[in-house]
């Protein structure tokens, strides 16, 4: 099923009886729109057409990617999701979260949790070496010093961490832009993203390994310094 598909309102984009669960795992494995169509509906709703378009744009494979959406698009809820699908394709991905305020990013990681419990055929992610209020450690991932999964307010210290995805959540806040100094800060706080992205694999061709930037919210004014 292709884009066109998530264009037409009449039809609704199903997931397929698969005949067994490692069937339906490799299928979601390759198509990310797939992915969420069966996150969505495990949580009582169906996947809509401007959900199925930034699915497609989060697997298309882009080193940077703006997604900008008015509020109740569900933008967390499809980056919680793309976070679980690349865990899915290579558990040993580093990913880490930054966001305008403290608690929401660690929202993100209570998210994340309840979707790999809730979602049988991603349910083998729910082992963990260690867990905290910030991120956790898968028990099969490879052993480094970064977790698996780290959130952190976009000012926090994360001063030597690697990541092979950084996504920056709402971090354009009145609280962290509302004067000359504080857009300052912010601006030289994004500006270290593209250093935090793991360089062994910033050029990879396997998009199971490729790093990406990721930057989502909503525009504060046509002056935002996410634009």
């Amino acid at each position: 099923m292709n884009l066109d598909d998530l264009e037409k309102p009449s039809i609704e984009r199903k997931v397929h009886n698969f005949a067994d669960m490692v069937s339906l795992q490799k299928a979601i494995a390759e198509d990310f729109p797939l992915f969420l169509s069966y996150a969505c509906r495990y949580h009582g709703f169906k996947l809509s057409r401007m959900q199925g378009r930034i699915a497609k744009e989060l697997q298309a494979g882009h080193g940077v990617i703006l997604l900008n959406c008015f509020r109740g698009a569900s933008k967390s809820f499809i980056i919680d999701c793309y976070c679980v699908w690349r865990w899915h394709r290579c558990l040993n991905t580093k990913i880490l979260i930054l966001s305008g305020r403290e608690e929401q990013a660690k929202k993100h990681s209570r998210q994340i949790r309840k979707i790999i419990k809730l979602l049988p055929a991603v349910s083998y992610l729910n082992d963990y070496t260690k867990i905290t209020e910030s991120g956790f450690q898968f028990r099969s991932a490879s052993v480094e010093s970064d977790l698996s999964l780290n959130c952190a307010g976009v000012f926090a210290n994360i001063e030597g961490s690697r990541a092979d995805v950084v996504i920056c959540d709402d971090v354009e806040t009145k609280k962290t832009s509302a004067t000359k100094d504080l857009r300052k800060k912010l601006i030289g706080r994004l500006s270290q993203v593209s250093q935090i992205l793991h360089p062994a694999h910033r050029f990879s061709t396997d998009t199971k390994k490729a790093t990406c930037a990721i930057f989502i919210g909503t525009y504060q004014s046509e002056d935002s310094e996410v634009s």
